[in-house]
């Protein structure tokens, strides 16, 4: 796979803007796109065998820069509009470098740990672009997570991320708590992306939020894979769970 970084300013961010993009070999035409939102725009394709996994599969991968916005949302104060940027700005800059899929359904977003948040976050708001989530280790699923772990080393992000929420008691109730986004748009009969979770068995951080999750999820009726995998909250997990879920993708579309 052929790894390249793109810079350029967006007027999104009011910014200069940077991504990793990997292109496989093989024809473009059909081709599907990985979507990766996480710290660093590197992180992923120096701690994981993503490109491999993914050059496997005949999956494009754009590894995305998104240490500001956290919550993957549009933060009006700083004028730092990721969500619009990634959903808007971003896909008609990429097409100068790699053919965009026709379909949602071969389009991907995931993320690690608070960048699953991330990606499930922007993947249920965008069913339209986004077909498929892949969550790992989100251990930021619930208010305990975000309030107690990110809120206390990071003092006054989540303010930022969530408009009108300074206590978890708010964020618990609130539409940024990811099972009352599910649960809105349950009632609300919308369409779901296909949801897929992988969590280590031996996870602190996000096991009980994951099984709590899936089993909400089965009781709503909302199909979804839920793979919990031998390891903890690492990077080595991560690793697992992407190629996992990008051999389970390709087996899929070897089977139309």
């Amino acid at each position: 796979m052929k790894i390249t970084e793109h810079r350029f300013h967006s007027s999104m961010l009011e910014r200069e803007a940077v991504i990793s993009l990997g292109v496989p070999s093989g024809p473009a035409a059909g081709r599907p796109l990985l979507w990766i939102g996480g710290h660093d725009h590197r992180e992923w394709l120096e701690r994981t065998r993503v490109a491999d996994y993914a050059e496997q599969a005949g999956m494009a991968v754009v590894v995305v820069d998104s240490s500001k916005s956290w919550g993957g949302r549009d933060i009006k104060q700083d004028h730092y509009w990721f969500e619009s940027y990634l959903t808007k700005e971003l896909p008609g800059k990429l097409k100068e470098w790699v053919e965009l899929p026709e379909s949602a359904k071969q389009s991907f977003i995931t993320g690690f740990s608070r960048g699953s948040y991330l990606a499930l976050r922007i993947g249920l708001a965008h069913p339209g672009r986004y077909g498929n989530i892949i969550s790992i280790g989100g251990g930021n699923l619930d208010a305990y997570g975000l309030y107690r772990d990110i809120g206390s080393r990071n003092p006054g992000l989540l303010e930022t991320m969530f408009d009108g929420i300074d206590n978890p008691v708010d964020f618990e109730r609130s539409l940024f708590n990811p099972e009352n986004m599910v649960e809105a748009m349950v009632k609300e009969n919308k369409r779901f992306p296909r949801l897929s979770f992988y969590c280590g068995e031996d996870d602190p951080l996000a096991r009980v939020v994951n099984v709590r999750m899936s089993g909400k999820l089965s009781h709503w009726g909302v199909p979804h894979t839920f793979r919990l995998l031998p390891g903890g909250h690492t990077w080595e997990l991560v690793d697992a769970a992407i190629k996992t879920a990008l051999e389970k993708a390709r087996n899929e579309e070897d089977a139309r």
